[in-house]
């Protein structure tokens, strides 16, 4: 979907792109969250401004229901977006953990490897690196 009001494109409740240029013809056009509830607190000041404080307050507890509903989303999928985070970092984890095994599993050149006696070990004798 497309705002018709800030030209984004949006998704349920996400935006999903910076404003563009002009109206997609073939987007249905709706309004995102962001611009509702910037047109709902427009409406609470013009109420507000006219004395009826009731509706005021009314169309204040529909934004801020808006508002609360489109952050309840956000949470929701920043969770989701942590678990699979967490879950990935296990894996790495885990990998790296034995890929250390591994490399601290291979043999070393030993100290009488030193052919030349001055405390250096010949390229000959340096560990292999893991292929990964």
């Amino acid at each position: 979907m497309q705002c018709a009001w800030c030209r984004r494109l949006f998704d349920g409740n996400e935006i999903l792109e910076p404003p563009l240029d002009q109206l997609l013809p073939d987007a249905s056009h709706g309004i995102c969250p962001a611009c509702h509830a910037t047109l709902l607190e427009k409406r609470r000041e013009s109420l507000r401004g006219t004395g009826d404080i009731s509706a005021a307050l009314d169309v204040e507890r529909e934004r801020l229901t808006l508002l609360l509903v489109v952050a309840r989303r956000n949470y929701a999928r920043l969770a989701a977006r942590c678990v699979a985070l967490e879950e990935r970092t296990a894996i790495a984890v885990r990998h790296s953990r034995e890929v250390l095994k591994a490399v601290r599993s291979r043999p070393r050149p030993l100290a009488a490897e030193d052919e030349a006696g001055d405390g250096v070990v010949s390229a000959r004798h340096w560990p292999r690196r893991l292929k990964t």
